[in-house]
């Protein structure tokens, strides 16, 4: 994702994103979503994700298809001073944030 990024356009990574979360299955299965979010949890002692939420939230969408769920890439934004944020969803479950950061960000896109 960290590579995708660079040489392709956000508006067609977002749109590989899109066309390939509508293949998911409609209810996955929840221990292989608790399978990949605990480790890209444990690559977090292995490289920083501070600043590599986007890039993160790609590589973890795209491995949650992978394994058949049908994740949402949530990008949120918020003011005073802006920023901009992108964390991952099944659902209602958070795969790769916690629900007190995720509320300080408005929603933008939902993919």
């Amino acid at each position: 994702a960290r590579i995708e990024l660079p040489v392709s356009d956000l508006a067609r990574t977002l749109a590989r994103v899109k066309r390939r979360t509508r293949r998911g299955a409609a209810r996955p299965d929840a221990e292989r979503i608790g399978r990949v979010a605990a480790a890209f949890e444990a690559c977090n002692a292995l490289v920083s994700a501070h600043d590599r939420c986007l890039p993160r939230s790609l590589a973890i969408t795209h491995r949650l298809i992978g394994v058949g769920a049908r994740p949402q890439l949530v990008l949120g934004v918020k003011l005073g001073p802006f920023q901009a944020h992108a964390w991952v969803q099944c659902g209602d479950a958070l795969i790769n944030e916690r629900v007190e950061v995720a509320r300080l960000f408005t929603p933008i896109l939902v993919l």
